[in-house]
């Protein structure tokens, strides 16, 4: 209990709990992957599933809070396709190797879908799965498309030959084999119409092909042939422009009507085409110009001179990259079958040197009225011209946006609100972008859409002249307010936070773990908002019953949160508290996620570096990096700092703050700029206030208190304190400048004197001195060379916080110290002493203090010394085997304090306080480029970074104290929010619903069991699992609430059934165990009973002339 120092005093051992090897436990809790290498992705609307795919194999599926986990392939190759079979609640996967995978949602094993089956396939180019029946269709490079049964898992018999090799043939008997590509036959892609099933569109190199699946032939075959003179994508600046074109498509959206499609081609451009008519694209443009297909005499002659002279300011360059990727999303936004407005989105189609993201255009809703009768045609069968024209009005862009991103977009994913056909675009609530990121990643980023732009009521101008007048300026004055208003509008789309797995590999580089008062941490998380979360809400996820003893537990677990620097300039957090883990009282369903974003919280830099009187006053690197975080404890002040040197001050807003953009406010020290001009989001709860930059080179060390002071250290020797209640300098040291002002170069040169090495650790105290002094604030500062400098402040008379004395308190210490290897202790209780408002206020009220002990560790060792600048109490010299030391933190464990290093051999050193004894080693496992951070109840977080990538790529969750901790992982299920599918759309006509006419010669839609009829062949066998609810096909859009209330309650009946059986066998358990201590407790009562009736007998035979009956035995017995 107490230890003795040279035989004279006596210290309070504060690691008496702690000395044995069993008081402690190193264990991992749990493990997260953070994805940077995403090749793929899918999004099922009706249940709420994400689905994510790595170039290593691994497929990670997300869903509502505690909904998470992973499958991984056979082998470690790449997942190129994902798609949801969400009639049969399967997941599927096509892979590198052009193997197909299947997994079932509806039956899990170890708490992950159950893997059925892979099937291989030659090269395969694509993979399309729709909502309406349970076959793949698999594109070929071939050409060739074949089927995949998911419901039977088998290879169904139906396959589609190469089409597109037919129409050449077909070309060639016509006599013009000149027009041939070689690889026009090459197969891209598949595409179901999204209202006859029975018409799959097929993407080819040299055209597409529109085929009819039940007669297995050609209904329209659409090539793109520009003109000699039609600029098309690669414009005037082309070797070709003379010559006859044939632009290879690349990808392909059908408008949701089904009427008509857009397609997108290796040189940059987009032809719209009507179905009904495969000779004339209705447009061909480009991201910036329309109408490329179509010859300019006058461009002609500007850009082609017959003189041969050249052209003045040269022929634009127009080389644009591919069209990538399109999708045509159909908005919810009129009560008209034909639908209304529309948005294509664009993934491709720039120039070289265009800045990089992704453009998206908003199109007019096609709502035509009743055509002329008769409609005005050419030929029979032609698409008449007035649909012609109406079908061209609405593919011209009315508005368009651009996202723009960090990386090169790769790939893109429309997530819908909750209806999965037309491509699983209809209704947009989000995107989610796939970018390249920093050293080959790959990661993904999710923004609001539609942009808001495009769905806000912009003004439109009156122009009526039957108003007087008099009410046309009334109308005047309306236009403006509505115009005003709409300029109000944010029109840059919201930015959407993702799981923490994808929100934390795009930008994660360090992070640390913080424990808070209960009062502190339900302050950090109040007012938060879940309006910027993507919207999974798929399956459930329950806490495990075998593990109740450890989750009542985690009720009395301390509150934490993990702070994070991301490489973007923002500064997140996650509330990383166990009792995250816990579930309902009443079903154990889990409401959290674990971590669990706090996107409220977020503080992002780069809306104060922009801002001119920062940018002035900083020396910002290229690109601008956080280097360190810090967040007091009890005030919740958020310190950031540049590696470029620059310390920023966030402070939480007040509850009822209402920003109201105050002018800008010049400090009254140069060095401090003050940003409470800077306006920050509504839902955020964090604003600028100032900015420290003295411009003294690199940051080296600061420290930030409960009680608003901060204090900062440079490269040139200097050091800082700030009063944030100004923001105010009131100290600036520079002991450089004073060693030449004493003109004494012996003096300058002392190693106890002033010292113009750098600061390298800081921390603020209120204590007490060896010198006498009572309790009081001060800064200890340690400098490399091991000099430590203690500055003590207090009130001046007029209230203002100064220095008691010109020059701190100087003595030696450990040279190199760590940065946050710096406590101020009690020495009878152990717990650190820093400045609270609490101490704060016992300084004012004179209560006496209990001794300190002042703990400080460098690189090679570490001392403990009374009352910071008393006699030294231990020492200790780190063991080089274990590698150097990397960090140092005093670890509470039941009011036992111990003092714990970390090495970068991933050791783990435990010391006594305060005589820094060698108590135990404890080594972590090792992983490459792994780094370790440790809060004050000895939980930590090891680190693995990328290997070529500033980012972290997974990190463990462990402790010290593995006793009685929550386990990581709940029960999931993936049925329990399965839903009912929308009925497949319908064909509907070009006219209005008055119109009997439609103009589509392609019959009535086709149901997705005749599909699977037809695609399975007559021999499918019957299948065991029974699909997934579908509503009845041609019915009306809306929902059967209870169609959905049984679905539901059915999906859910499965692990409540489990449960329920647990119970009841638990209970039944309880019950045989009951009759069994019953039976035994009358067998005792009887054996019992029987031993005295035969002592009683034993006694009678001593008196024979006594004659006891059966009932004057009992009596006797009983007696």
């Amino acid at each position: 209990m107490f230890r003795k120092h040279n035989d004279q005093e006596i210290y309070v051992d504060l690691s008496s709990a702690l000395r044995d090897r069993q008081d402690w436990a190193v264990g991992a809790l749990r493990t997260f992957q953070y994805l940077s290498d995403i090749s793929s992705f899918a999004y099922e609307p009706v249940s709420g599933l994400l689905a994510v795919g790595t170039s290593g194999g691994v497929v990670s599926i997300f869903g509502s809070p505690g909904v998470q986990c992973q499958v991984s392939l056979r082998e470690p190759v790449a997942v190129r396709f994902l798609q949801f079979a969400a009639s049969i609640q399967r997941l599927v996967c096509l892979d590198g190797s052009n193997q197909l995978h299947v997994w079932d949602l509806e039956e899990l094993s170890q708490n992950k879908p159950k893997y059925l089956i892979t099937a291989k396939f030659d090269e395969a180019s694509a993979l399309t799965v729709s909502p309406s029946h349970s076959h793949a269709f698999i594109t070929l490079a071939s050409g060739v498309v074949r089927t995949y049964d998911l419901l039977c898992l088998r290879k169904s018999p139906y396959s589609m030959p190469n089409m597109w090799t037919l129409y050449e043939e077909k070309i060639i008997a016509s006599g013009m084999p000149d027009m041939l590509n070689p690889d026009s036959s090459f197969g891209l892609d598949a595409v179901i119409h999204p209202r006859n099933l029975n018409l799959l569109f097929v993407v080819y190199a040299g055209g597409i092909i529109l085929s009819d699946l039940a007669e297995r032939n050609t209904l329209r075959a659409y090539e793109l042939v520009l003109p000699p003179g039609a600029p098309g994508g690669a414009g005037y600046g082309s070797k070709e422009l003379l010559i006859h074109r044939r632009p290879s498509p690349t990808c392909m959206a059908v408008h949701p009507s089904g009427h008509f499609f857009a397609a997108g081609y290796s040189d940059g451009s987009i032809a719209f085409w009507a179905v009904e008519d495969e000779d004339q694209p209705l447009m061909v443009r480009t991201l910036d110009d329309v109408d490329v297909n179509v010859v300019d005499p006058e461009k002609i002659d500007k850009y082609l001179p017959q003189d041969g002279r050249p052209v003045p300011g040269g022929i634009p360059d127009d080389v644009r990259e591919p069209i990538f990727k399109l999708s045509w999303s159909g908005l919810s936004n009129s009560t008209d079958p034909r639908g209304g407005d529309t948005v294509l989105t664009i993934l491709g189609g720039t120039k070289i040197g265009d800045e990089i993201g992704l453009i998206v255009h908003s199109l007019p809703p096609f709502n035509p009225p009743e055509p002329p009768t008769p409609p005005a045609t050419n030929r029979p069968n032609e698409l008449p011209t007035f649909f012609r024209n109406a079908m061209r009005e609405c593919v011209i862009a009315n508005n368009a946006h651009f996202y723009p991103t960090d990386g090169i977009v790769q790939d893109y994913l429309v997530v819908s609100r909750d209806n999965p056909h037309f491509g699983g675009t209809f209704d947009p609530t989000a995107i989610i972008l796939l970018c390249e990121g920093p050293g080959d990643t790959r990661v993904v980023e999710a923004r609001q859409f539609p942009p808001p732009v495009f769905t806000s009521d912009t003004p439109k101008p009156v122009n009526n002249p039957e108003l007087g007048a008099e009410g046309a300026q009334d109308d005047l004055i309306d236009e403006l307010t509505k115009t005003l208003k709409a300029m109000e509008l944010d029109s840059e789309p919201m930015r959407l936070t993702l799981p923490v797995a994808l929100e934390d590999g795009r930008s994660l580089v360090d992070g640390h773990l913080l424990t808070l008062g209960r009062d502190a941490h339900e302050s950090l998380l109040a007012n938060g908002s879940l309006q910027t979360k993507l919207p999974l809400k798929g399956g459930t996820a329950w806490a495990e019953e075998a593990h109740a003893t450890e989750l009542r537990h985690a009720k009395y677990q301390a509150r934490r949160v993990l702070v994070t620097q991301h490489i973007d300039l923002t500064v997140q957090f996650e509330n990383f508290s166990s009792q995250l883990l816990m579930g309902t009282q009443t079903e154990g369903r889990i409401e959290h996620d674990f971590p669990e974003s706090l996107p409220h919280l977020k503080i992002d830099l780069n809306t104060v570096i922009v801002d001119p009187a920062v940018a002035s006053r900083s020396n910002f690197t290229s690109p601008p990096r956080i280097d360190s975080i810090h967040l007091t404890s009890e005030s919740l002040e958020c310190l950031v700092t540049l590696r470029s040197g620059e310390l920023f001050v966030y402070k939480p807003k007040p509850d009822e703050y209402e920003f109201e953009k105050p002018l800008f406010r010049e400090a009254t020290d140069e060095e401090i700029v003050i940003l409470s001009h800077i306006p920050t989001g509504t839902s955020a709860k964090y604003a600028p206030n100032f900015m420290l930059s003295p411009g003294r080179g690199l940051l080296t060390a600061y420290a930030i208190c409960d009680i608003g002071f901060v204090a900062s250290a440079y490269a040139d020797g200097s050091l800082y304190i700030v009063d944030m209640r100004g923001p105010t300098v009131i100290l600036r040291h520079d002991p450089a400048q004073k060693s030449k002002s004493r003109h004494s170069i012996a003096l300058a040169l002392s190693r106890h004197s002033a010292s113009t090495y750098p600061v390298d650790s800081l921390t603020w105290s209120i204590c007490t001195l060896s010198t006498g002094a009572s309790m009081g604030l001060r800064l200890i500062a340690v400098r490399t060379n091991g000099v430590t400098e203690v500055f003590s402040l207090e009130r001046s008379e007029v209230g203002a916080w100064e220095c008691d004395r010109p020059d701190p308190i100087t003595f030696e210490s450990v040279e190199n110290p760590l940065p946050k290897g710096n406590f101020v202790i009690d020495g009878k209780y152990g717990a650190i002493v820093g400045a609270t408002p609490a101490l704060l206020a016992a300084t004012f009220d004179a209560v006496a203090a209990s001794r300190c002990i002042w703990v400080i560790c460098g690189a090679k060792s570490a001392k403990s010394f009374t009352e910071v600048t008393g006699e030294q109490v231990g020492k200790a010299r780190w063991n080089t085997k274990t590698g150097s030391i990397t960090s140092a933190q005093l670890v509470d464990k039941n009011g036992s304090h111990a003092l714990v290093t970390m090495s970068g051999s991933n050791t783990v050193s435990v010391y006594s306080v305060p005589e820094l004894e060698l108590l135990h080693t404890i080594l972590l496992p090792a992983t490459r480029f792994s780094t370790i951070t440790m809060d004050d109840t000895g939980d930590f977080i090891q680190w693995q970074r990328h290997a070529k990538a500033p980012l972290i790529v997974s990190a463990t969750y462990g402790t010290l104290f593995n006793f009685r901790r929550t386990p990581g992982y709940p029960l999931i299920e993936f049925a329990s929010t399965k839903g009912v599918i929308p009925p497949t759309p319908q064909p509907i006509s070009m006219g209005p619903p008055s119109l009997l006419s439609g103009w589509f010669s392609f019959g009535g839609g086709t149901s997705g069991d005749q599909i699977d009829l037809l695609l399975g062949g007559p021999d499918r066998p019957i299948p065991q699992p029974k699909p997934r609810d579908v509503a009845q096909e041609g019915t009306s859009s809306g929902f059967n609430a209870s169609a959905i209330t049984a679905s539901v309650a059915g999906a859910q009946a499965g692990i409540y059934n489990r449960l329920q059986s647990a119970l009841s066998e638990r209970g039944q358990m309880l019950d045989g165990l009951q009759d069994r201590f019953n039976d035994l407790e009358e067998g005792s009562r009887n054996m019992v009973t029987q031993a005295k009736r035969l002592a009683a007998e034993q006694t009678a035979k001593r008196f024979p002339c006594i004659n006891f009956s059966d009932e004057s035995c009992d009596i006797f017995v009983q007696k």
